[in-house]
């Protein structure tokens, strides 16, 4: 049995029970030239959905319907043909500054996030001390306003309009820190 025929007959056998997707990760690497072009002909009759993952250009240029495009973490549509992702490469020719600046980036990156998370932690504590804050304020001000239903008193009336103020004050005191927060949070 020639490589063609087992690349066929291999090819025959994953497909035999009819899925619908198949995912190849460098599928030509390793082959001789019959074995490549078998499969080759094998995955353009095949009715289902294929995946391919290569560099292989003349894989890609023979087999593929749409190409996606996985690049600083995204995967896109690549709107082109390959002639197009030819000329987008020679412009992008220089790796190493590519790199070098996708490394600076990620430093800069993670440097920026760093930075945002120690101006955060500090309001966040306080925030969370606000909102204990607040939780009492507002369960002793319910007290109060219940024990004046109950019986009128002058001092505590005083004391619930004196805490009514404060609890405005940490209430907005509260708003403003979160909307620090978020500000911080928004920045890039």
């Amino acid at each position: 049995m020639s490589g063609g025929e087992k690349s066929r007959l291999l090819l025959a056998l994953i497909t035999k029970d009819a899925p619908h997707l198949l995912i190849l990760d460098e599928p030509t690497n390793h082959l001789d030239l019959q074995s490549r072009q078998a499969l080759l002909e094998a995955l353009n009759a095949y009715e289902g959905a294929v995946v391919l993952i290569t560099h292989d250009l003349h894989v890609i240029e023979l087999t593929c319907d749409t190409l996606w495009m996985v690049r600083h973490g995204t995967c896109k549509t690549f709107m082109g043909d390959l002639e197009d992702y030819r000329a987008q490469l020679l412009k992008n020719n220089d790796r190493n500054d590519l790199a070098s600046d996708k490394i600076s980036s990620k430093e800069a990156q993670r440097k920026a996030a760093a930075n945002r998370r120690a101006q955060l932690a500090p309001l966040k504590k306080e925030i969370r001390a606000l909102d204990e804050k607040i939780e009492k304020m507002t369960a002793r001000k319910t007290a109060l306003e219940q024990q004046l239903v109950m019986q009128y008193s002058a001092d505590s009336s005083i004391e619930l309009a004196l805490l009514s103020g404060q609890l405005k004050d940490a209430e907005e005191e509260w708003l403003r820190l979160n909307e620090q927060c978020e500000e911080i949070a928004a920045e890039k």
